[in-house]
């Protein structure tokens, strides 16, 4: 009767171990009845588990909620007349020579991106032109890479996915952003604009 008491209290204290979320270990013991010199033992093993949240952030610009726009004011030039046009109004003098005029964007824009994650499977960047331009495509905005993170791809076309970024590394570049030279001159007049969106994934 004792020994059966035993055994419930023993079982009851290990269902109440595992419901209290506590870690079990084995229970083992040594056992020498004749008690010659010599060792013996007993072992009890436990396992440690970490479990760690797949966690991946992307930064492009700002540190803020809104996304960040870059700016490209073109400025039109008269063969032979005024360089650059900067007077607004109608009817004022151009010593126009029949060429065709010329435009000039305003200087290049640039945005410093952030990655980092923790996947042991590494991460990857992608983007595309989520809302294109109507009068421009997006392979008409030239992106340069300096050092670090690299854009995906040389415009915002994004044909370049980014792979094989190492976890728990911030992963950091400035990409630099330019109107193509082949379409500043082939603008129809209005603003145009597009919305481009970079994703961070870690499968």
């Amino acid at each position: 009767m004792k020994k059966q008491l035993k055994l419930a209290a023993a079982a009851a204290a290990i269902v109440a171990g595992l419901a209290s979320g506590e870690a079990m270990a084995e229970s083992t013991y040594g056992y020498d009845a004749s008690a010659t010199p010599g060792a013996v033992s007993a072992r009890a093993r436990i396992r440690i588990n970490v479990n760690t949240p797949k966690l991946i952030i992307l930064r492009v610009g700002s540190a803020s909620a809104t996304q960040d726009a870059l700016d490209f004011n073109l400025t039109p030039f008269i063969s032979t007349g005024p360089a650059p046009v900067t007077v607004a109004g109608n009817n004022q003098a151009a010593d126009w020579d029949g060429s065709a005029p010329s435009f000039a964007a305003s200087p290049v824009g640039a945005l410093t991106a952030y990655l980092w994650h923790n996947n042991a499977g590494g991460a990857a960047l992608t983007c595309s032109a989520t809302t294109p331009f109507t009068s421009l495509a997006a392979t008409d905005i030239l992106v340069s890479s300096g050092a670090g993170l690299a854009h995906p791809g040389t415009d915002t076309a994004c044909g370049t996915p980014v792979s094989g970024l190492a976890r728990n590394t911030v992963h950091q570049g400035t990409w630099t952003y330019s109107v193509a030279a082949s379409a500043i001159n082939s603008t129809a007049a209005g603003s145009d604009f597009e919305i481009v969106t970079y994703t961070a994934t870690a499968p």
